[in-house]
């Protein structure tokens, strides 16, 4: 999937404005598959919940959507994604 938003965060600053956008990472639990690789990348960002899968720990903002990508990718269960505050979707794969 190409991901739309590409290049928008180096487009925002070097227009020196800054980014409006609030970005989290949210994790389809019918997806995730228990690997733990997210947990292991990003413990900020998630943990294991009661039943051992992942999930995204609530409220924390995604910095940098570009610098994350690398953790929606390898997850092994295509389980992560990214989403702006109004929910919708930014990058997934």
């Amino acid at each position: 999937m190409v991901d739309s938003r590409a290049g928008y965060s180096d487009a925002i600053t070097d227009a020196g404005m800054e980014d409006p956008m609030t970005f989290f990472a949210r994790v389809d639990k019918d997806r995730c598959i228990s690997s733990g690789k997210c947990v292991g990348d990003r413990p900020s960002h998630f943990r294991f919940d009661d039943s051992e899968l992942a999930e995204a720990i609530p409220l924390v903002e995604i910095e940098n959507p570009a610098d994350f990508y690398a953790v929606v990718r390898n997850c092994p269960g295509d389980a992560i994604s990214i989403v702006d505050d109004d929910g919708n979707e930014i990058a997934i794969h």
